[in-house]
């Protein structure tokens, strides 16, 4: 395809360095993330799920700053606001459903969590068994499909 990648977040190798950084629009400092995992994007905005972080961050890709949505950098499973309360266990996988809610494949808490992305409120809308690795949701909000770690993929009907 001819593509040629462009560092948008974390910095570029050798010097990228693993650890937590939001930077300002000014963008004088690279941001850094922890194992990222799935990457969402809706216009210019692309969501992060920053795994050992716990948190999920926005890059804007016009402003190229590197912002916090939801998480508190400690492990857990709390649902509530997002800065202050919410928390993930090694969250993996992301998608955009409609109205700008984010679907997290929280893995080690084996759920699903939307996050408001305007506003960071986080809430659990679905539990498994095992280990969610990720989440679709289809257009209309209406059908959710998850692939877990038993090796299998589930539809979920609202």
């Amino acid at each position: 395809l001819g593509w040629t990648a462009t560092c948008v977040a974390g910095g570029p190798p050798p010097s990228a360095q693993a650890g937590y950084l939001d930077t300002g629009s000014n963008g004088t400092q690279p941001s850094r993330l922890n194992t990222p995992g799935g990457v969402a994007v809706a216009g210019t905005d692309l969501f992060v799920v920053d795994s050992n972080n716990a948190r999920i961050r926005l890059i804007d890709l016009a402003g190229s700053s590197t912002t916090l949505v939801a998480g508190t950098g400690l492990q857990g499973f709390v649902d509530g606001p997002g800065l202050t309360t919410a928390r993930f266990s090694n969250p993996r996988g992301i998608t955009v459903g409609s109205g700008g809610v984010l679907f997290v494949a929280d893995f080690a808490n084996s759920a699903v969590r939307a996050v408001d992305s305007a506003t960071g409120e986080t809430v659990t809308v679905l539990t498994a068994e095992t280990g969610v690795r990720h989440a679709a949701v289809d257009a209309a909000g209406g059908t959710m499909w998850v692939s877990l770690e038993a090796g299998l993929v589930a539809k979920y009907p609202s």
